[in-house]
This record gives structure tokens, sequence and C-alpha cells, in this order.
């Protein structure tokens, strides 16, 4: 083997590689029964008139019973008349060996061939080209450089790149030049040197280089080796990509609509990222999809932004994959598919997309698209927020805190709520103050807690807003303060959220922390009620009833009022109660009252509790005269005016409680009355 090996490795040009491939079709290729025939038959031609390779392949064809039937005899026959022949030992060697094997050592034959070829040509073009750069020429001594960068047909050696891209830009030569000026700037083969970097680079561009023109581009926009000038940047960014630099192009646009070094123009921005998008530019091809799809510079057109997107998905943009898959969730010039939208997300994510591995994880968590698995979306989470997205963040946070996916670990769930919250985000801030608050995987701290809180709530969050105010009314953890209350409710009430409007409402209407003002009172609380506030919808229905800030109106005050009371709420049950009992914009209808106090009174409303007491004391409402019941309502509701602080109202109870006629008293009048009094002093 060794022998035809040298043969053949020493057998040069065409005429080697012509045998090499007869003789693999001859001993791989099958074909149709008159191929084989015409094969056998110039085979025996080719072994009658003497040639060894062709009696070894006819001893072989008799011996396999191909072309003809299987004939030992004669396959011993042209065996033998070969048997000394050194190329029908490798080729015997060779066709004992079937299959792939077969097929795999002939084509390593053929690779050693090439490989020899290839390499005898490299050696000669080095050999030439070394020859030149030794006499001076600088294209030569720049293709000298670059076969010691890569290693191609001489060692690699940077230091000895270096060298000769040195002696080319000496003389002059614009792509020795951009190379020589990267090899300072990552200090490659030469000592680091960003200064130099930009010298070389400079002269490669003054020759009109497009490559040295963006990099230099591209070092004034981030100031490195020099003073940063967005201006001097844009100038490199357009020299460069009016010759069709497509990364110069795409750099160009992003500065017209950033507005960096010139006013922002979205026409001319568009205008840039189109030109490098049509060169196949994947980022180009993302933003101009952007444009399209927000309007910018351009009429809005989300099949053109789709099918931009889809170019740069289809080159492995992780940006564009993840833009499509959103897409595809939720149909924006696509067909909804979610699971189309998981395979582009897991594409992007599998690729180390942080916003992609997020939108997997969401995909898991809701089991969109896939089926749910929490412990999968936890997996997902925890890659993004390991490389700081702040949404996967909060979310790992989320699942921790619920123990979703992961064992719950409030510990754990106030380090991501920290990490996503010192990012800024205000679902993180908020969540992380009611850790503080309440004391969960952190030492209680209201002060911390209310830190937090304000983060959140100067980003706009409403009910971080809403919980500021209150926490500024009741002086929890600050210094109580009513104007404070007053700012933090309104922030969150112009957001439209109903509790903060309420409180505002009661602030104006009460004249704490502002001016007191019933219409603006009305005017707060109505948008509460009609967002469903069934606080604001009592006190609403009393404004009605008083005729406070509103015009009086007994009917639209049962609406408002009956609202709320349906929602179960104890003051607006008590206020129904009351007008069915005095037939106030209803048909009076005391057995109706009694329902709504005795509703109101349950939820121990001191007002209703009084009121049922009355009913019972006076037999109305369809309800037996009872003393003891009556008794029993009037020192509970006595409790409930003590609790409120109303000491007035619980010196009527015991009045009312000494004034009982005795109908059905287990105990003396007195003894109520007294426990009553006691508990005042």
């Amino acid at each position: 083997m060794v022998r035809a090996s040298h043969c053949f490795t020493h057998t040069r040009g065409a005429v080697l590689l012509a045998v090499v491939l007869s003789l693999l079709a001859v001993l791989v290729a099958p074909g149709a029964e008159s191929q084989t025939d015409q094969a056998i038959a110039t085979i025996r031609e080719q072994a009658v008139a003497g040639d060894p390779q062709a009696q070894y392949q006819l001893g072989r064809a008799f011996d396999q019973g191909e072309g003809g039937p299987q004939h030992t005899a004669e396959a011993v026959r042209h065996g033998r008349s070969v048997k000394d022949s050194q190329m029908v030992r490798a080729i015997n060697w060779l066709t004992h060996t079937r299959g792939a094997v077969l097929l795999s050592v002939v084509l390593s034959l053929l690779a050693v061939l090439i490989a020899s070829g290839a390499k005898s040509e490299t050696d000669q073009r080095i050999a030439t080209i070394r020859e030149k750069a030794t006499a001076g020429d600088p294209e030569a001594q720049y293709q000298l450089g670059r076969a010691f960068q890569h290693g191609e047909g001489v060692p690699q050696d940077k230091a000895e790149a270096v060298r000769w891209f040195q002696m080319a830009a000496e003389q002059g030569h614009p792509n020795a030049q951009t190379m020589l000026g990267l090899k300072y700037e990552f200090g490659e083969g030469v000592t680091q040197d960003s200064a130099e970097a930009v010298r070389w680079l400079r002269k490669a561009a003054e020759q009109g280089h497009a490559d040295a023109q963006y990099i230099l581009g591209g070092l004034y926009r981030e100031g490195q080796g020099l003073t940063q000038d967005d201006a001097e940047a844009d100038r490199w960014f357009r020299l460069a990509a009016e010759q069709g630099d497509a990364d110069a192009q795409f750099s160009l646009g992003a500065m017209y609509l950033n507005s960096e070094g010139v006013t922002q123009d979205t026409a001319e921005a568009v205008r840039w990222f189109r030109l490098a998008a049509e060169q196949g530019h994947a980022t180009a091809q993302f933003y101009l999809a952007i444009m399209y799809a927000k309007g910018e510079g351009v009429a809005q057109d989300t099949v053109e932004a789709v099918r931009w997107i889809r170019m740069a998905a289809e080159q492995g943009h992780p940006d564009a994959q993840t833009m499509l898959g959103l897409m595809d969730e939720y149909g924006e010039g696509v067909t909804d598919d979610s699971a189309e939208a998981v395979r582009r997300y897991r594409t992007a994510a599998e690729q180390g997309h942080a916003a992609a591995q997020y939108d997997l994880g969401r995909m898991y968590h809701f089991g969109m698209g896939v089926t749910q698995d929490t412990a999968e979306a936890a997996r997902w989470y925890r890659k993004a927020a390991e490389q700081g997205d702040a949404d996967a963040q909060y979310n790992l946070g989320r699942m921790y805190h619920k123990g979703e996916g992961v064992a719950q670990d409030t510990a754990e769930a106030v380090r991501w709520y920290r990490k996503a919250a010192e990012q800024g985000d205000a679902y993180a801030q908020f969540d992380l103050a009611a850790m503080y608050a309440e004391g969960e995987g952190v030492a209680q701290d209201e002060a911390e807690a209310v830190r937090w809180l304000r983060m959140a709530g100067e980003q706009g969050d409403a009910a971080a807003q809403y919980n500021l105010g209150l926490i500024y009314k009741k002086g929890e953890g600050v210094a109580q303060d009513d104007a404070e209350a007053v700012h933090w409710f309104r922030m969150a009430a112009e957001q439209g959220h109903p509790g903060a409007q309420y409180y505002l409402g009661v602030m104006y209407y009460k004249g704490e922390g502002v001016a007191q003002d019933t219409a603006e009172a009305v005017r707060w609380s109505r948008m509460a009620a009609e967002q469903g506030h069934p606080d604001a919808r009592t006190m609403l229905g009393l404004m009605d009833e008083y005729g406070e800030g509103v015009t009086h109106d007994s009917a639209r005050t049962v609406r408002w009022v009956r609202i709320a009371a349906e929602q179960g709420n104890a003051e607006a049950q008590t206020v129904l109660g009351m007008m069915y009992h005095n037939g106030e914009g209803v048909t009076q209808d005391t057995a109706e009252a009694v329902r709504w106090f005795r509703k109101a009174a349950e939820q121990g409303n001191a007002a209703a509790q009084f009121n049922l007491a009355e009913m019972y004391a006076m037999g109305e409402g369809g309800l037996e005269r009872s003393g003891a019941v009556a008794a029993d309502w009037y020192f509970k509701a006595g409790e409930s005016f003590l609790r409120a602080g109303h000491t007035d109202q619980v010196l009527l109870c015991v009045e009312h409680i000494r004034n009982l006629p005795g109908l059905g008293l287990t105990v003396p009048n007195s003894f109520l009355a007294d426990k009553l009094l006691k508990q005042i002093h």
C-alpha cells in the first residue's frame, strides 16, 4: 500500500486524477446490467492484451459472478497472472474491502493527491510572493503579511505579519495600512496603541479605502484613540457609505435615526438602512422592518415590515427572530400562530438572545404555543435574568415568591426583585417595597419600603402612587402629611386608578391637604364610581342625597347607592335601608329596610346595627317586637361606635338600652348599659 501511495503522490496533474476516478468508478460504481456487460467486455479486452489491472478485475468478476456466471477456475487463472504486480497488490487490498470502507480509502487517496498538488502550488505561490516582497513590491508584502496572519503556506506568525504589513503600509498600500491600523488597535503582533491605529487608518481612509473610512468613523463615534466627535464620525461613515459599504450605510442610517452628529431625519435613516439592507445587511434589514412597522420615515406597512424582518431572521439575526416571534404570537402582519412564535423564540434563545429567552420562558409559563411547564419557564427566565434582562429577573422573582416551577424561597425572590428594581423596573420596585413592608425574605423595614415605593411612584406606577397616598394619609413609616397624600392620590387618579380617585374626592370633600371643594369631590367620586368603586358610589349617593356639590336627586341617589350596596358596601347598604325606611327615591318598604340594615349590621356597621335595634324595639318591617334582640343590637352598635371613637353615639346606645320596655329581656337593662359605660371609662 505504501508503494501504491508513493506512486500516486508522485504522478502529476490530470492524468493521475483520471486514473483514480476511473479506479473509483470500476470499484464502487454500480450500474445497469448493460453498463456492467460493457465494462466486463472492456476489461476482458485489456486483460487479453496483458494489462495486469484488467486481468485482476476480470478474475474478480468471474469470482463474484459479475457480468456472467460465476467461474472460480477462470478467476484463479486471471488472478495468478497478476500475482507479482505491486500495483495489483494495492488494488487487491482495496477491492477486498467493501462498501463505505472501500469508498473511504479511495477518497482518502484522492484527498492526498489533491492536497499534495495544492500544497505544492501554495509553496510555489508563497515562494513567488516572498521573492517579490523582498524586492520591495508593496502588494506582495501585503499578501505575505496575510499569509503569516492566517498561516497559509507559512507558519502562522502575527508579529511577522505586522512586519510585512508595515513595509507595504509605508509604501502607501491602503489595504496594508488598514490591516496595520487594526493590529495596533487590538494589540495583535504588536503593542496596543490606539493613537498609532488611528494614524494608519487615517492614511488608508484618506486614500478612499472604504473599510478604513468605516472603521475610522466608528472610532470617532466611540471616542477610541481620539476625541469623540459625532460630526467627524458622520463624515467618514458617509464617505464609506457612498462607496457602497453596507456597514457604513447602516451606521449612517442609525446616526440619522438617533440625531448623532446630524439633524434627526427618519426618511434619510430609511434611505441608508435600505441601501445596506438590499446588500443583505441583517441588522439594517431589522431596522428597516422596525421603521415600516412604526411608520417612521416611510408609510406604515406591516406587510413590508414582515418581509424585511423575515429576511433578517433567515440570516440568523436574533432580534429579528424574536420580533418575528412576537408578530407570530400577536398576529401582527402574519397569521396568529403561537407555536410558530415559540419556534422563533427558541431559535434566538438558543443563540443566547436574552429577550428571546424571556419570551420563550413566558410562553412556557402561560402555556402559549407549547404545553405549560413552569419549571421550563423558570429555566429560560433564569438564562435571560443572568444576562441582566429586568423583565426576566422580575418574573423569576415572582416564581420564587409563589413557588412556581421552583421551590418557594422569599429570600431568593427578594434577590431577583432587587436586581430588576435596581434597573428601574417599577413592578419589581413595588413588589420589593411590599417585601420590606411585610418582612418577607428580608428584615421588615418601613423606611426601605417607602423608598422603593417612591421609586416606582416616580416612574408613574399608579399602584405605587396610590399606596404612597395611603401611607402619607395614615402616617405609616413617614410623618403624616395630607398635602403629600393629595399629591400622590392625584398622580394615580389622573391615570385612572379608582381607589386614588375616591380618596382624592374624600380629601376635597373634607378639605384635607387641599382647599375644600364639594364640586371637585363630586367629580373625582363620580370617576371612581363609574369604574365600580363601591365606597365612591356610596359617597356620591350621600352627596346626592344631601345636595352637596350636586342638585339633590333621590332617584339618582338610590341608583348609585344600590350598585354599591349590591357589591357588599356596608355604608351603602345602611343608606339604602334608610331610603326604603323613609320612602326616599323609592316606595317605602320597611321590610326591605330591615333586609339592608341586617346586611350592613352583620358587617359591623354601627349605624345599621343601631337602626336594626330600633326596628326590633318598635316591631317594624315585619319583625316581632323584642326588647332582648333590640338590646343585643344596641349593645353591638355601642361597641362599634366605641371602636370608631364616637363616644356620644355610645352614650345614645346606653340611653336606648335603659329605656327599653323589658320585653323578652333575660338580663336587666342596666347590666348591658353599665357594661358599655365601663368600656368608655
